[in-house]
């Protein structure tokens, strides 16, 4: 029905493309009224999405386009409520809800597979962003606000706010600090310089009065695009858009196309100071920016696209083996923002040392140009063809669902006034490049000619890494408010007062909204089958095969699973690092850099990782393996069987440069991710005393692991023999000491294929699998539980977890424990640390395979209040301080996680991990069941046990020194802190 030129109601049909590649249909339409465009992805999808767009174009750093996107969500004129997307949340079936500001844009999508859900979810979220209220005291709790700490005495004047906060958090992050100053300078006269997100120092300066005018300019419904994907039919999304959106809307003029930037006649430099919290002899960061074509230039941006594989994709790409190899830095990566109107390249150096940045911009210049001379070989640019078009091709949720991916891909470019399609094709695109290089073979060399090594617009920028930055932008800030507060009156200082308890009324009063005006999902909505993915068990000589079928676009998925033998508590790092340094290192046959292109020529990726899968019926038994991943295209099948055997059999850690280079770029990553990953590391410190499973966790992934590697890098020379040596014991006790299992996931005509073409009679060790007696995992660590402690890192906002025990998966009572949880976090912990307290997120989290839950904040000002508010959720809960729906809602979120959609690359596998942990589809649908018809008794009972066991547990906060001081008054029982 919806072929071009077609109109449906007042809707004509402008574009109809089957993208055969990924079979979709991909339709285009524009309400004729208001001129809105409308894009549809038709498939079979039952996971369906919808996206509302809008340009947002900022053009200070005040943060306005990202409060707003928070503000309205706070209340509107069908939803009168003061939190309805929350509220939504958890009365939903929902798979994703969100919404994101970038530097041009604000996109709201949400996805559910059940079809009333859906259309519930639109309806909020349409009169969230059109007819939001935007009232001032919602403004006052999302974005910023004035607060006297001491009320009685209207004295200490201080800021608050949800988004003030977040930024805080944010600016705690060297990356984050680091590509805002780079793009400040890059685009120093369009908005592109400015930070979308919001620079606490900036956000301050923003009213209420712009924020409103903000929405006028940018939110109406002539200037969105609405986004649709999945199987629902067009014409009732049509009908709810004409209904509910279009039909009073008025035309207006397009948002003018952003303002091209100037170019500079000359390079620029910058050099900025970065927080820093961890002793480090590499304290410098470098850095080099370039503006390149117009997003207009898709031929070229798609070159640069390739031009950035190629140079930069692996550690043997040229580019980057040149820097690794040059003891200039420790790691280099190359980034390209497709989705600006002009886009940035960004070359970031990090680990290096102070001093030498002339030597880094020479060393830049010659390579580039040697780079350049000698030209690409027409194999790694095949290899990167490859890699690309890999890329595009799997169905798998990178961003959330598949659907939102897909919207990403088009949406963004639609609004730039491209066509929206180049972001969904692949084999034509692909197929045109390949033939512009032919006809150019230069194609690459002439964009880094141009873009790169005779670009005058670009920006060398030098970053330290700096002990005393946080203090000193704390000091600036008090100073400010000391200023600020000597200059307001009595009046002015009473009415702050006022506003502050007027906001705190409008909260708690608001708690206890009638939230039944909201559209709902009931447990009679829920689907009452759990989604099974069978997994087929084979005997292919000597191996056990495991297999699912599906449609995975002509990708196959395999996984080597070794059973682990018992590992000394000593020796858990080295076999952390073995996984690390597997699929990076040299075998008999290729070095480390032919590996290397060897796989990108023909694998997706390869990669080696651990499951511990934890025994339903007992989490103190483990059943751990290592796992070797790869994925490849269908004709590729018998080269990655081939890769997988030498991986096996033939690597050697003998390449001891290679290796020191691998353990430089490991710990730097590590060190820099320490303030973006503080939650997970807190939460993995206080949960490491409690079971194996978390003992390892923390040493595989926690701070332990951290001190570990940092420990090998400045003592390489002494410890590398012993490293060596540990390395080819995993290699002969793991990978070679029985037949692993085979794992796959491809199409049925795929699986036939691969047993005909005797594909799996490749050599490894000829062992049957031999049943590991589980015991020796069974608490042989000497394991105690950790302090309660600070850590202190470079931020001014806490990352807090309170870790517990709770039980075993199949313990009756871990559906009611997850229950509590969902209760507490909606019920209390929500409005008093995120609403009233002005945290980013706050929430309790149950592990029910690890056995274990924890409270926690996230970007929190406060930690004694959240402290209190973690108790005082358990009391409420026990207290039954919560109402039917409130617990119905409490299901609703544990049963949506219970039948999350799994996409064709984690089906196989999931199905394996129950069959590993005892977790069948009896014990599954116990639990589901249990979840449906849990009453007040049984959360009375579980929050009972959970008291006493939060009342045994660990709490670990990361924060800055300066953040810890503030609280010291106000802790009950002060915390030790140490450095990380």
């Amino acid at each position: 029905m919806f072929q071009k030129d077609t109109k449906y109601k007042g809707f004509l049909v402008t574009r109809f493309d089957k993208i055969e590649e990924l079979k979709l249909n991909f339709i285009e339409l524009e309400h004729e009224k208001t001129k809105t465009k409308i894009i549809k992805i038709q498939n079979d999808d039952h996971e369906n999405v919808f996206c509302l767009g809008f340009r947002t174009i900022p053009s200070s750093s005040n943060g306005v386009a990202h409060i707003l996107e928070h503000t309205v969500l706070c209340g509107s004129e069908k939803y009168p409520v003061k939190d309805p997307f929350f509220s939504m949340s958890r009365r939903s079936l929902n798979t994703f809800m969100n919404a994101f500001t970038g530097p041009d844009f604000t996109l709201y999508p949400a996805a559910s597979c059940v079809k009333k859900d859906f259309f519930n979810l639109l309806d909020v979220y349409v009169d969230a962003v059109f007819f939001p209220k935007l009232k001032e005291l919602s403004f006052l709790q999302e974005g910023w606000r004035f607060e006297l700490k001491d009320q009685e005495a209207l004295k200490s004047l201080e800021y608050a706010g949800i988004v003030l906060n977040e930024m805080k958090g944010a600016y705690g992050s060297i990356d984050e600090r680091l590509y805002h100053t780079l793009f400040q300078h890059l685009y120093p006269d369009v908005s592109y310089g400015v930070d979308f997100g919001g620079k606490p120092k900036e956000i301050p300066n923003l009213s209420h009065k712009e924020l409103v005018e903000f929405h006028k300019t940018f939110y109406a419904p002539s200037r969105a695009i609405f986004y649709f994907y999945g199987d629902i039919p067009l014409e009732e999304e049509l009908d709810y858009l004409e209904e509910h959106v279009l039909k009073n809307a008025k035309p207006l003029k397009p948002i003018a196309p952003n303002l091209k930037q100037a170019r500079f006649k000359e390079p620029k430099e910058v050099h900025i100071d970065v927080p820093l919290s961890q002793e480090t002899e590499d304290t410098a960061i470098y850095s080099l920016a370039y503006l390149t074509c117009p997003i207009e230039d898709q031929e070229s941006l798609l070159g640069l696209q390739l031009l950035q594989t190629v140079l930069m994709d692996t550690d043997a790409s040229p580019l980057k083996h040149a820097l690794l190899t040059s003891g200039l830095c420790k790691t280099a990566s190359l980034f390209l923002e497709t989705d600006m109107s002009e886009i940035p390249l960004v070359l970031v150096l990090k680990g290096c040392k102070e001093g030498i940045k002339e030597k880094v911009q020479e060393f830049l210049s010659v390579t580039l140009e040697k780079i350049c001379n000698e030209g690409f070989e027409k194999k790694k640019i095949e290899s990167a063809l490859h890699q690309l078009e890999f890329e595009r091709l799997e169905i798998s949720p990178d961003y959330g669902p598949y659907g939102l991916t897909l919207c990403l891909r088009s949406l963004l470019l639609k609004q730039h006034g491209q066509d929206p399609t180049l972001g969904l094709k692949v084999h034509s695109l692909f197929n045109g490049l390949r033939e512009k290089l032919k006809k150019e073979p230069k194609f690459l060399v002439h964009l880094m000619q141009k873009y790169m090594l005779k670009n005058s617009h670009q920006v060398f920028s030098t970053a330290i890494l700096k002990k005393g930055v946080l203090e000193n932008e704390n000091k600036e800030e008090m100073e400010k408010l000391q200023n600020i507060e000597e200059k307001l009156s009595e009046k002015e200082k009473i009415a702050i007062v006022e506003k502050s308890k007027e906001l705190k009324a409008y909260q708690y009063q608001q708690e206890h909204q009638d939230l039944e005006v909201l559209p709902k999902i009931t447990l009679n909505n829920v689907p009452k089958e759990l989604s099974e993915y069978p997994l087929l068990h084979d005997t292919v000589g000597p191996f056990d095969l495991y297999s699912h079928t599906c449609f995975t676009n002509e990708i196959l998925y395999v996984d080597l699973i070794f059973d682990l033998p018992f590992i000394k508590e000593e020796d858990l790092g080295y076999l952390q690092l073995f996984a690390q340094l597997l699929t990076e290192v040299g075998n008999q046959k290729y070095s480390y850099l032919e590996q290397l292109d060897h796989v990108q020529e023909h694998l997706g990726d390869l990669c080696c990782q651990f499951a511990l899968y934890p025994n339903a019926f007992e989490q103190n038994l483990l059943s751990p393996t290592l796992q070797i991943s790869t994925r490849c295209l269908y004709p590729k099948a018998k080269k990655a069987f081939s890769i997988l055997q030498d991986l096996i059999l033939k690597t050697h850690f003998n390449e001891k440069e290679r290796i020191k280079e691998l353990l430089g770029q490991i710990f730097v990553s590590l060190q820099n991710a320490i303030n973006q990953n503080a939650l997970g590391l807190a939460s993995q410190l206080a949960l490491s005393g409690y079971y194996d499973s978390t003992f390892i966790h923390e040493k595989w992934y926690g701070l332990e692991f951290y001190w570990f590697v940092k420990d090998l890098v400045e003592n390489f020379e002494s410890s590398f023999e012993l490293l060596q040596e540990k390395m080819q014991y995993f290699s002969q006790n793991i990978l070679n000491a029985t037949t692993p299992h085979i794992v796959l996931a491809c199409s049925e005509d795929m699986l036939k294929t691969l047993h005909t073409s005797n594909l799996f009679d490749f050599s490894l060790p000829r062992q049957k699998n031999q049943t590991r007696n589980i015991e020796t995992y069974s608490g042989n660590y000497n394991k105690t539980i950790p302090l309660n402690q600070g850590r202190l890192i470079s931020s001014d906002v806490f990352f807090t977890a309170l870790g517990f025990k709770t039980a075993s998966n199949a313990d009756p009572l871990q559906p009611y424990f997850c229950i509590a949880s969902a209760l507490m976090e909606n019920v209390f912990l929500h409005k008093a640390i995120r609403e009233r307290g002005g945290a980013y997120g706050a929430g309790c989290r149950i592990n029910a395979s690890f056995g274990t839950g924890y409270f926690f904040t996230y970007r929190d000002p406060n930690l004694s209040s959240s402290l209190d508010a973690f108790h005082h959720a358990i009391d409420g809960i026990k207290k039954g301080n919560y109402i039917t729906r409130e617990l119905e809602d409490a299901k609703l979120i544990n049963l949506q996680k219970l039948n999350m959609p799994i996409y064709p690359n984690q089906r196989a596998l999931r199905s394996y991990g129950f069959m590993r942990k005892h977790k069948g589809l009896d014990l599954r649908l116990r639990f589901f069941e249990q979840i449906i018809e849990a009453g007040p008794d049984d959360i009375k009972k579980a929050i009972e046990i959970l008291e006493q066991q939060v009342s045994e547990g660990v709490l670990c906060v990361f924060g800055s020194e300066s953040a810890f001081e503030k609280q010291t008054d106000s802790l009950k029982t002060p915390l030790p802190l140490f450095n990380v």
